[in-house]
C-alpha cells in the first residue's frame, strides 16, 4: 500500500466523536445539578477544555474555584476516555476496534502503547518491553493501519503491560516513578527535560509533558541527543503504517517554558510541547551547520531511504529478532524479495551484534557488511538485501 499524504486528526476527524463529548459533559453537568443540553454542547465545538467547562459552570449557582474546575476538566476527560474505548492497551487487545478486514469499524487507530513503550525504552534503555508489545502488533492483519508517532498534542501515559514488566521484578507505581524521573531529568544522568502532568502523589502517578528534542536531552547536550532523535525516527519509519511527525520535531523544536507565565495556561503542563512553532528557526533548516539543519536533514534522509524502497510497504512481513542483547531491538521485513534487519542500539554503550551474512548497508551507501555490526550508543542500522 502508497500513501501518498498525511492525515491529520483534529479530535474527531477520523472517528466522529461528538457524541461522546456530549455525554461526558453531560453526565459532569448532572453531578453538579446543573442544567446542560444539545443548544449548550453546540456552544462547546472548536473551544479548549476549559472554555467548554465554562460555558457548562454558566448555569450554576456555586462560584468554583480554579482548583475546582481543574478537577472537573479531568474528570470530565475521564469519562470521555470510558464513553470512547481510547485504546490505550496492549495490542491484542485493540482488534474489536478494527472490526473485521471484511467489515471495518476503525480505520485507522494511533498507536499509543508503542509510543509509550518506546519512550519506556529511551528510559531503561532495555528493549525486552517494546521487543513484546512489537510482536503482538506485526501478528495484527497487515490491513490494520496504525498511526505511528513520538509525540502529539498530548501528554504520555504510562499504560504500559506490567503484567509482562512483573517477570523481571517490576512494580507499577514504583517503576512508573523512575520513568518520570528519568525523563523529567530527576534521575542522576539522565539529560532528559519533561514536566509531569496530573501528578497525583497519593496514588504515585503521573503522566509526562515535553517535546521529542527536550526528551531526548537536547537542552543538555545537543550532540548525544541528535543521536537519539534520529535513531528514534528511524525507528518509527520502520514500522507498517502511517509515520506522523508532530509540528516542530523536524526541526528539533524544545520545550516552551513561557506558558508557566501565562495565568490561563500555567495549570496545564501540556503547553510545555504545545509552544508557537518556531517559524524563525525553521528558517535554519537549510542551514547544516545549525541544531535545526541538522535534525532536519537527517529525517528527510530516512524519509527519503524510506520511500525509495518498497520493504518499508505495509504489505510487508515483520518481525522482531533477538539481538543477544537486552539494549538492542531487531527487526525484520520482507517484501517482494528484499528483506530487513534494522537494528537500533537504546543502551549507553556500543554494542556488536551478529547478522546472517551480507547486506548493503543503506546508511553507507549500499556498502556491504557481513558477520557483524557494531552499534554506537544511539546508533542504528537499516540492513538490506535480495533474496
Amino acid at each position: 500500500m502508497k500513501y501518498a499524504g498525511v492525515i491529520f486528526d483534529l479530535d474527531g476527524v477520523i472517528c466522529s466523536t461528538d457524541e461522546y463529548h456530549y455525554l461526558a459533559w453531560k453526565a459532569l453537568a448532572d453531578r453538579l445539578n446543573i442544567p446542560f443540553g444539545r443548544e449548550d454542547n453546540n456552544r462547546q465545538r472548536g473551544v479548549s477544555r476549559m472554555e467548554s467547562l465554562e460555558i457548562v459552570l454558566e448555569k450554576s449557582p456555586v462560584a468554583y474555584s480554579q482548583e475546582e474546575k481543574l478537577v472537573f476538566a479531568t474528570e470530565k476527560n475521564d469519562l470521555y476516555r470510558e464513553l470512547l474505548g481510547e485504546v490505550v492497551m496492549e495490542p491484542s487487545k485493540v482488534v474489536p476496534y478494527f472490526g473485521t478486514v471484511t467489515k471495518p469499524e476503525c480505520h485507522m487507530l494511533y498507536n499509543v502503547t508503542t509510543m509509550a513503550s518506546t519512550w519506556h525504552t529511551v528510559a531503561t534503555q532495555d528493549v525486552r518491553l517494546l521487543c513484546s508489545q512489537l510482536e503482538k502488533v506485526f501478528a495484527l492483519p497487515k490491513e490494520y493501519t496504525f498511526l505511528n508517532y513520538l509525540r502529539c498534542h498530548d501528554d504520555i501515559g504510562w499504560g504500559l503491560d506490567y503484567a509482562y514488566l512483573s517477570r523481571f521484578g517490576q512494580r507499577e507505581v514504583p517503576h512508573k516513578r523512575y520513568l518520570n524521573d528519568y525523563l523529567t531529568g530527576r534521575w542522576p544522568g539522565s539529560a532528559a527535560r519533561g514536566e509531569l502532568y496530573n501528578d497525583d502523589p497519593r496514588l504515585g502517578d503521573a503522566r509526562l509533558c515535553g517535546t521529542t528534542a527536550s526528551l531526548c536531552g537536547a537542552e543538555i547536550d545537543q550532540k548525544q541527543a541528535l543521536a537519539k532523535i534520529e535513531m528514534l525516527h528511524a525507528f518509527l519509519l520502520t514500522l507498517s503504517g502511517v509515520p506522523v511527525l508532530y509540528s516542530g520535531d523536524e526541526i528539533g523544536q524544545l520545550n516552551d517554558y513561557t506558558y508557566h507565565e501565562d495565568p490561563v495556561k500555567r495549570e496545564d503542563s501540556r503547553y510545555l510541547h504545545r509552544g508557537v512553532f518556531g517559524w524563525n528557526d525553521a528558517e535554519k533548516r537549510n542551514d547544516p551547520a545549525s541544531w535545526q539543519g541538522s535534525v532536519y536533514r537527517r529525517i528527510a534522509a530516512l524519509l527519503g531511504l524510506r520511500k525509495a524502497h518498497g520493504v518499508f510497504d505495509a504489505q510487508a512481513d515483520a518481525w522482531t529478532f533477538d539481538t543477544g542483547s537486552d539494549h538492542v531491538l531487531g527487526v525484520g521485513r520482507w517484501h517482494e524479495g528484499e528483506k530487513l534487519l534494522a537494528l537500533f542500539n537504546f543502551g549507553t554503550q556500543a554494542q556488536r551484534v551478529s547478522i546472517d551474512g551480507v547486506y548493503a548497508d543503506l546508511l553507507q551507501d549500499g556498502k556491504n557488511v557481513s558477520g557483524s555490526i557494531n552499534l554506537p550508543s544511539g546508533g542504528f542500522a537499516w540492513l538490506i538485501r535480495r533474496e
